[in-house]
C-alpha cells in the first residue's frame, strides 16, 4: 500500500518494482499472491515491472572463494529466464501480468563480456510485447564504458551510506556523461529527513550529480526480505524525490539560450560547436539532445560532452569563425 500511495501521490515520478521469485521467473505462472500484487501495480502508470535475472551461475571467485562470477550462467539460461517472464503475460486473461523490462542482477563491468550483455538487452527488446521494455544492469561498481551503449540503465552503486560518501560518483557515471542512465541503491541509511534531503538533492538533482534513479532504505540488506519491507525512510524519501523531480523538471522547460560556434581545425575537417548557457540553467537530457543535433547539423562526425567546459565538441579546435545565437525551450 505505501508503495501504491506513493506513486498517487507522485504521478510524475516512476518507480520501478524489481519482481524477483525464486531467483528469477519461477518455473511456470506465478501464485495467486504474486499474480494479485503485479496485477495491482500495472493499475498504476508510473509503476514499471522489472523481472530478474541473474547472470552469475557461479559464485567462487576471488581470494576469498566466495565472489560473483558474472556473466557465467549460459546466455541459453538467461533467453530462457527472460522468455518465461514474458509468458507470464499469458497466465491470466483476467489480469495484466506483463514485465516492463529486465532488471539483471550481477551484472559484469569489467571488458569481455559486452557481448553476453548486449545479446541478453537485444532478447529482452524483441521478446518483452508490452511496456518500455526497459533494460537495467546491476553492476554495482564502475563499469567499462562498451556496457553503456548497450543498457538503458546501470546501477552502480549498492552499498552503505558510508559506502556512497567514500566513492567518487564521477569515477563511476563517466564524469556526468553517463549521468542519466545511473541509478544507486543506499541501504542502511540511519538518519533524519533532512539528512535524506540532503543526499536525494546531491544525487538527482540536475544542479548535482543528476543521476536518474535512486533508492535509499535504513534497512540492512542481510535482514530477511530486506528489500520486500519498506523502511522508516520511505516518506521522506520519496516526498523528497517528488520535491527534487518537480525542480528539475521546472529547469528542463526553462528556455535556454546558448551560442554556437562553427570552428574550422585540422585541415577543415573537424567542427565543434560550444554552449553557452545564458540562463544560469544546468545542462540535462532535453537540451542535450538538441545540442547533439546542432552539432550534427553543422557536420559534427562524432561529439563528446564535458559540464565542466559546456562543450561538445569533435576537435580540438577553439577558433571560431562564424556564431549565431538562438533560443531552445
Amino acid at each position: 500500500k505505501k508503495l501504491y500511495d506513493a506513486a498517487k501521490t507522485y504521478p510524475y515520478l516512476t518507480f520501478q518494482a524489481v519482481i524477483n521469485l525464486y531467483n528469477g521467473p519461477g518455473d511456470s505462472c506465478p501464485n495467486i499472491d504474486y499474480a494479485s500484487a503485479v496485477n495491482n501495480l500495472h493499475s498504476y502508470p508510473n509503476i514499471q515491472t522489472l523481472g530478474c535475472v541473474h547472470t552469475a551461475s557461479r559464485y567462487d571467485c576471488g581470494s576469498s572463494g566466495t565472489d560473483i562470477y558474472s556473466a557465467t550462467q549460459p546466455i541459453s539460461d538467461v533467453e530462457a529466464n527472460i522468455a518465461a517472464w514474458q509468458n507470464w503475460s499469458k497466465c491470466s486473461t483476467t489480469q495484466d501480468l506483463h514485465m516492463d523490462g529486465i532488471f539483471f542482477d550481477e551484472a559484469p563491468a569489467v571488458p569481455g563480456n559486452t557481448s553476453y550483455m548486449n545479446t541478453s538487452a537485444t532478447f529482452t527488446k524483441s521478446t518483452l510485447t508490452k511496456g518500455p521494455k526497459t533494460t537495467l544492469f546491476n553492476a554495482c561498481t564502475a563499469v567499462d564504458s562498451g556496457y553503456w551503449a548497450v543498457a538503458d540503465y546501470i546501477n552502480i552503486l549498492e552499498d552503505t551510506k558510508k559506502a556512497y560518501y567514500a566513492v567518487d560518483i564521477g569515477a563511476l557515471d563517466g564524469d556526468g556523461l553517463y549521468s542519466q542512465q545511473t541509478t544507486m541503491i543506499i541501504h542502511t541509511c540511519a538518519g533524519a529527513a533532512s539528512t535524506v534531503y540532503g543526499d536525494v538533492n546531491t544525487i538527482v538533482s540536475y544542479n548535482n550529480d543528476a543521476i536518474a534513479g535512486l533508492f535509499i532504505t535504513s534497512i540492512n540488506p542481510t535482514r530477511a526480505d530486506s528489500y520486500g519491507t519498506f523502511s522508516t525512510l520511505w516518506t521522506s524519501f520519496t516526498a523528497t524525490m517528488g520535491n527534487v523531480t518537480k525542480a528539475n523538471a521546472g529547469r528542463l522547460g526553462t528556455a535556454v539560450r546558448v551560442r554556437v560556434g562553427i570552428a574550422r581545425g585540422h585541415g577543415d575537417k573537424e567542427r565543434c560547436c560550444e554552449l553557452e548557457i545564458w540562463a544560469s540553467v544546468e545542462l540535462n537530457t532535453k537540451t542535450r539532445i538538441m545540442q547533439n543535433e546542432i552539432c550534427g547539423a553543422i557536420g559534427a562526425s562524432k561529439i563528446y560532452f564535458s559540464h565542466q567546459a559546456h562543450m561538445l565538441h569533435s576537435g580540438a579546435s577553439d577558433l571560431y569563425t562564424e556564431c549565431q545565437s538562438l533560443d531552445l525551450l
